[in-house]
């Protein structure tokens, strides 16, 4: 993963929990082994005993914290229900508030950051979706390079947005992100197009040549892939690139070997572009290095 990647698509994408919530989970773990123990065990006891402190106990205080932050609410007064099935459901019920904990953070990241263009990723399957690209066994022939590239793309942490947007300092509106390829014989037709993922993946003219070539071989593997491509809206057609193609969800139920064809069009668009685009070079430079 790219060190500008957010966070919150990175735990997201990997399936992992923070580490605030992996110690809520497990203090979690402990209040409800210890508070389901029979009354006279010593455990059992000292909690008793701490739990009429209130939040003045350390335990007490860390407990609470923990469940309001995985169960949104106060510890129950009732006492766990022991038992291995009463357990299992606890489990469950803290693996769903996990992931849903998970996708509300990029949620609020992709609002948070409506200005700087995050629309491209609010239409898009958010990070870790179930058949996603890194759900599947990487194809042959694409390199390890080339992978890190579109996962980048696909999780808001790529070059293009921590320079051009500049997320090194404070971001910069999409609006006034000029295409610096475009900036060239743009003299006189008003502003230039912004440099924006779906500018990258579907529109910017000077890498028209390599995007062709992409578009080519993708309605080799796709028959009628380039008119439907081109009816879609600006926004769709880098979806469709990013998202649709790896994601084998243009075509669902094509074999595997189409999907590998797909995939690999993508990233030799992404390779090829970044010795056009010094700000692609850089992150490829970054990824290899």
């Amino acid at each position: 993963m790219h060190t500008h990647t957010p966070l919150a698509a990175v735990y997201l994408e990997l399936g992992l929990p923070e580490p605030a919530e992996v110690w809520a989970r497990e203090t979690l773990r402990l209040w409800r082994k210890v508070a389901a123990l029979e009354r006279g065990r010593l455990p059992r006891e000292a909690w008793e005993h701490a739990r009429k402190q209130g939040k003045r106990n350390s335990f007490v205080a860390r407990a609470e914290a923990a469940h309001a932050l995985l169960m949104g609410g106060p510890l129950p007064a009732a006492t766990p229900v022991p038992g291995a099935r009463a357990c299992g459901e606890v489990k469950v019920a803290v693996a769903a508030a996990l992931k849903r904990r998970a996708a509300e953070k990029w949620r609020a990241h992709v609002v948070m950051r409506a200005d700087t263009g995050m629309a491209f990723y609010d239409g898009a399957p958010a990070p870790g979706a179930a058949g996603g690209f890194r759900a599947r066994v990487s194809p042959a022939g694409c390199s390890h390079t080339g992978r890190r590239m579109l996962v980048a793309h696909r999780l808001h942490g790529h070059y293009l947005q921590s320079c051009a947007g500049g997320l090194r300092g404070v971001a910069r509106p999409v609006a006034e992100r000029e295409c610096p390829r475009c900036q060239v014989g743009w003299c006189g037709m008003g502003s230039a197009p912004v440099e924006d993922e779906a500018h990258f993946w579907a529109e910017c003219p000077a890498l028209r040549p390599a995007r062709q070539r992409m578009l080519e071989e993708l309605d080799c593997v796709y028959p009628g892939f380039e008119r439907r491509f081109a009816a879609l809206p600006r926004l769709e057609k880098g979806r469709a690139l990013a998202f649709g193609v790896p994601d084998g969800t243009w075509l669902p139920g094509a074999s595997r070997v189409t999907w590998a064809r797909g995939v690999r069009a993508v990233v030799r668009y992404g390779m090829e572009t970044a010795v056009l685009c010094p700000v692609l070079g850089q992150a490829m430079w970054r990824m290899e290095r």
